[in-house]
């Protein structure tokens, strides 16, 4: 009898173990399918799926999101001129940037994809989002990392620092507009900053007006 009471405990234990062994795997690898294995921190798909939560999250309280688009200036410049290597090394250094910034556990940062990054800001307002993408450029720029080319008019060799240029939207989610204009009035408002000299961070016009320089 107390054979087997004791066999039947070492057998539920057993699976016990098992059970607590797969559960932490699974965690694990869920952690690996949400991260971008260069700069080790959220990837597209992390990002999209975030994105779509958030929104609906941000509706129902009736709360604002902010969402950041950054781009790295003049990477692929940077790529073909120092190699891909150097090319990698300088998006980890990015984005480890960008992450420092980032305090509230709350907001998440993702590589979009290529030298493109996210940052999803549930409940901030607009003013909130703009200091942050500012820390991020002077971050980037802080992080010394030199770029050297060629002048169009002198052709002699300059060198400046890498820089980042950033794109706002701020909007408290509603049936006026979608997702998807959500994303591309962000989106829009990078390609401004990089219209107007990038190294600049500019705040969609489309909900609300702003310009940082």
């Amino acid at each position: 009898m107390y054979r087997l009471f004791f066999q039947q405990n070492l057998l539920i234990d057993d699976h016990d173990i098992k059970v607590d062994k797969l559960k932490k795997e699974n965690e694990q690898l869920q952690v690996l399918v949400n991260i971008d294995q260069l700069t080790q921190i959220a990837n597209r798909k992390c990002f999209d799926e975030n994105f779509k939560l958030e929104w609906q999250r941000m509706a129902n309280l009736q709360e604002p999101l902010s969402l950041i688009l950054a781009d790295v200036d003049e990477f692929k410049f940077y790529n073909d001129t120092y190699g891909h290597q150097s090319g990698d090394d300088c998006l980890r250094q990015v984005a480890q940037g960008i992450n420092s910034v980032i305090k509230d556990p709350n907001i998440l940062v993702a590589r979009y994809g290529g030298e493109e990054f996210a940052l999803i800001l549930p409940q901030t307002e607009a003013e909130e989002a703009i200091i942050i993408a500012e820390e991020i450029r002077e971050t980037v720029k802080s992080l010394r990392i030199n770029i050297s080319g060629l002048t169009n008019k002198t052709q002699a060799m300059h060198k400046t620092r890498l820089t980042i240029s950033l794109g706002i939207v701020c909007v408290i989610p509603s049936g006026y507009f979608s997702i998807t204009e959500f994303f591309e009035a962000a989106d829009q408002a990078l390609y401004q900053a990089k219209q107007l000299g990038r190294d600049r961070t500019i705040l969609s016009s489309k909900f609300k007006f702003g310009y940082y320089e």
